[in-house]
């Protein structure tokens, strides 16, 4: 579930338009490359790179590491459960058509383990610092993490920019987490929300499809977030 943009197009990384782009994303064995600090995907250089922080929070083995893993394009999981050892920082490059041009994403995705962001006091404040947007997980496995989100949504206040990411959703079972839910949680909370899928679902969609629903849920609110800025600082409150 993920709702629908009207600012950025859902479908552009589909066309042909896009497909000279997209390939800079992925090496000669059509697996997406993951970049260093310093380095870019080799696109058109009138296209506009635009960096960003986020901060992915949720309770310890929700799947914030997998799912950051998958947004990025990294095949290869870990098939048992590790916590996350202090901060762990991943670079994700998404090319997104907003309105009628094409922008890169750059989203520098942060994430700490629960056990290290309680023994050592810097290590959240750190992911905090300057997140230009949080992303809430919970899991359609877990009731309890979806009410955890609520209470996370709460603390983190309306003026930050925020979505809710679910993962390990799975059409095709009953999950613990009914999509009513999350729809109530959308509207209580006012925040957008996208689902990531179980692997293996869907074996005729390409992994670039998964994703695609949940990077341009993110950039849009990002994308708003920033003009929501300038409408104020363009009219600031006369006193």
């Amino acid at each position: 579930m993920a709702y629908p943009s009207n600012i950025i197009s859902n479908d552009w990384h589909h066309i042909i338009e896009a497909e000279s782009v997209i390939q800079t994303l992925y090496d000669q064995n059509g697996q997406r490359r993951q970049f260093g600090i310093l380095e870019r995907p080799g696109i058109y250089s009138n296209i506009e790179e635009i960096s960003y922080k986020l901060w992915f929070i949720g309770r310890s083995g929700i799947g914030k590491t997998t799912a950051i893993n998958r947004l990025a394009g990294e095949t290869n999981q870990p098939q048992t459960y590790v916590e996350t050892s202090g901060i762990r920082k991943t670079n994700i490059f998404w090319p997104a058509k907003v309105w009628e041009k094409v922008f890169l994403f750059k989203l520098n995705c942060w994430e700490c383990g629960d056990i290290s962001g309680k023994k050592y006091s810097h290590i959240i404040p750190a992911c905090r610092d300057k997140a230009d947007i949080i992303v809430v997980i919970f899991s359609f496995t877990d009731p309890t993490s979806l009410r955890e989100a609520q209470n996370i949504l709460t603390s983190i206040g309306d003026s930050t920019a925020k979505i809710v990411l679910g993962v390990r959703y799975n059409p095709y079972k009953p999950t613990a987490v009914k999509i009513s839910d999350v729809q109530e949680l959308a509207n209580i909370c006012q925040v957008e929300v996208a689902t990531l899928e179980e692997s293996g679902i869907h074996e005729g969609i390409s992994e670039m499809s998964r994703i695609a629903p949940v990077l341009n849920v993110i950039c849009q609110t990002l994308w708003k977030r920033d003009q929501q800025f300038v409408l104020i600082q363009s009219n600031p409150v006369q006193v």
